[in-house]
């Protein structure tokens, strides 16, 4: 895990736009621009997370998943939700890594190019690798694919799960810009102690579950703790 972390460091083999990166492979990128083969794929992945939710709902609702990983967003998700889980389409990067890295280690890209010399070299060295542990070299394409099915989202008016890095309210704000909403309302989820982060941050703490789309409120929701 330590040489995880330090070669992910910036200018390191393992950082996001590192010269093995996904979106530097030109059979699948070019002048930043997607190709037609990787274009079909990335329908296929958004097809396949739409596809998983089958009784998704058209309420223009929308919840943002504000915290760290391990921080209890998802058990916090299931108990905002309850029994609407299935009416609302997730949307989270990470899941687009893993197909990701799954696409890649089907098609043969994953040892033919993804994995840099550095990492090559410890495994030779008898050092091993997940592929999980490489997923920041499919960070800008998974988030890309997340912006992606996020726009369309927004547009067809689905109840959507955000889980984005919140730094501030900006983060929903600019979700909604895609589709002419910058004024759209969002209910912010953050969990444990995390929520007396947000609530200095942001404001008086509302619970409000799948807020709709709709006029900008003067205070920032958040569900407490």
């Amino acid at each position: 895990m330590d040489t995880v972390r330090e070669l992910s460091k910036p200018g390191q083999a393992l950082a996001p736009g590192s010269p093995t990166a996904s979106v530097n492979n030109p059979r699948w990128w070019i002048d930043g621009d997607v190709t037609p083969a990787r274009r079909r794929l990335h329908t296929r992945l958004i097809d396949e997370v739409r596809s998983g939710t089958p009784d998704l709902h058209q309420d223009k609702k929308a919840i943002v998943l504000a915290g760290p990983p391990g921080a209890g967003k998802s058990t916090v998700l299931k108990e905002v939700l309850g029994d609407h889980r299935g009416e609302y389409l997730v949307i989270d990067a990470d899941e687009f890594k893993r197909s990701l890295l799954h696409e890649a280690q089907a098609d043969g890209s994953y040892d033919d190019f993804l994995i840099p010399n550095e990492i090559r070299e410890r495994q030779e060295a008898g050092e091993k690798f997940y592929p999980l542990e490489l997923a920041s070299l499919v960070h800008e394409e998974s988030s890309y694919l997340a912006r992606a099915l996020r726009t369309n989202a927004i547009a067809t008016g689905d109840n959507i799960v955000v889980d984005p890095v919140l730094s501030d309210m900006d983060g929903p704000r600019r979700c909604g810009r895609p589709c002419g909403r910058p004024d759209g309302r969002w209910t912010v989820t953050t969990p444990g102690r995390q929520t007396q982060q947000r609530r200095s941050v942001f404001g008086p703490a509302r619970l409000r579950t799948g807020v709709p789309f709709g006029p900008a409120a003067p205070e920032h929701d958040i569900l407490p703790s």
